[in-house]
């Protein structure tokens, strides 16, 4: 599951040179591995939504894991990510590039690139 923020935490300004046009994300447990999920790319697509025309079809993207979603302070909506336990919480840009940008969260498939 993924939801969307609009802020980069910190980490990203390590990795600022190699993010790719906003399109950056914070870890759930699922992937954070002790922090070494920082900087590493993933890629994304939305493959489901709990309503008709959430996501874009066919759309994939590359996604930089630039925080930590269950930090105090992230700045990922550490809230929305501990109560639905998404693996990534995209940012705006990245969400409404693979899915609706109105919609809450959505169902995605994603894998280290």
């Amino acid at each position: 599951m993924a939801l969307h923020t609009n802020l980069p935490s910190a980490m990203a300004e390590t990795h600022r040179s190699s993010l790719p046009s906003n399109l950056f994300a914070a870890a759930g447990d699922q992937i954070w591995d002790n922090g070494a999920a920082c900087g590493r790319p993933y890629q994304v697509r939305c493959v489901n939504a709990s309503r008709f025309h959430a996501c874009v079809p066919g759309r994939t993207i590359q996604v930089m894991i630039v925080d930590y979603a269950l930090s105090t302070t992230s700045a990922a909506a550490a809230y929305k990510q501990s109560v639905t336990g998404a693996a990534l919480v995209l940012s705006q840009t990245a969400f409404g590039a693979i899915a609706n940008p109105f919609r809450d969260s959505i169902r995605v498939e994603f894998q280290v690139v």
